[in-house]
């Protein structure tokens, strides 16, 4: 966590080098102030909260189901601009997302139920349970 800045100051110093080589110098025009609205949000906000999150949640899980829960962040990303941006999808990228979607399910299936289901085990629920304190 207390790395997390500097790994994000890397980057951008980084992808401001590349944007500047492909693109060009930057052509400012008039300042947008909900543009850069937008920016402060995406940038620190957002960015940082989804981190953090990201970060304390990993660390009461498994890694194996860290890594199959981060396979749904492109799945969720693809499916809110196709219904809300109004993107198209095509028959190969579809056929990818599902074979990722697939992908994830076998692999959370492989790894055996998620804690919050192991009720459905049968023989479990016997052990799992407290019993009363003796006074």
């Amino acid at each position: 966590m207390a790395l997390a800045p500097w790994q994000m100051l890397l980057a951008t110093i980084f992808l401001t080098a590349l944007a500047w080589t492909v693109e060009g110098a930057p052509r400012w025009g008039a300042t947008d102030w909900h543009l850069l609205g937008m920016l402060f949000f995406i940038g620190p906000v957002a960015t940082s909260v989804c981190f953090v999150i990201s970060a304390e949640y990993g660390r009461r899980i498994s890694v194996f189901a860290m890594s199959n829960f981060t396979l749904g962040v492109p799945l969720i990303g693809i499916v809110t601009s196709f219904l809300f941006l109004g993107n198209h999808l095509t028959g190969l990228f579809l056929t990818g997302l599902t074979l990722v979607f697939f992908g994830a399910v076998l692999a959370a299936a492989a790894g055996g139920p998620l804690p919050a289901f192991r009720f459905l085990q049968r023989g479990k629920c016997e052990k799992e349970t407290i019993s009363p304190v003796s006074g």
